[in-house]
């Protein structure tokens, strides 16, 4: 029995063991890697992003995971370095779009523009300003009909300033 027990502790501690694995570099900017973390069982692909020195001063990591929280942005995986940011790994294999992409072999739909609307208001809800919102900062997946925010570099939270996310040039073209 306390072989059994024992044998259960390791597997559990090597799965929690996960390993990132920085794959290749792509080809869009210099600053971001492909990846995977890698577990006993599994290996999970990632975008690993170095933060910019203003991404470290806006706490970029920090909003990003907060909007992941709220089904705003991809999930963030942990890592103790403040400089490095690690997210799942969205593109048009498994469905997912630059918005800019999609609208542009799509066209723009109401029903979009209304998610849309609705995500950037949401944004506010949780207190943050993406300060940089465009069609490239935003990832969407038709197929369930969900969108993520990206580049949180510029973001500031809406106590610091006294903006917010509805009085943005891209909300007022697409939402009013």
């Amino acid at each position: 029995m306390l072989i059994i027990i024992l044998i259960i502790i390791l597997i559990i501690y090597f799965c929690n063991q996960k390993k990132l694995i920085i794959k290749n570099k792509l080809e869009r900017t210099n600053n971001i890697n492909l990846g995977s973390i890698k577990s006993l069982f599994f290996e999970t692909p990632v975008v690993i992003k170095n933060i910019s020195k203003i991404g470290i001063e806006n706490d970029e990591i920090g909003k990003t995971k907060l909007a992941s929280n709220y089904n705003l942005a991809p999930n963030i995986y942990s890592d103790k370095r403040k400089n490095i940011l690690i997210s799942e790994y969205l593109n048009e294999k498994n469905g997912w779009y630059l918005l800019y992409d999609y609208e542009k072999k799509n066209g723009q739909s109401k029903k979009l523009n209304n998610t849309i609307c609705k995500a950037i208001k949401k944004l506010d809800k949780i207190n943050i300003v993406h300060n940089d919102l465009q069609d490239i900062n935003i990832l969407y997946n038709p197929y369930k009909e969900k969108l993520y925010f990206i580049d949180f570099e510029n973001s500031k939270f809406i106590s610091d300033t006294k903006i917010n996310n509805t009085n943005n040039e891209f909300y007022i073209k697409r939402c009013e």
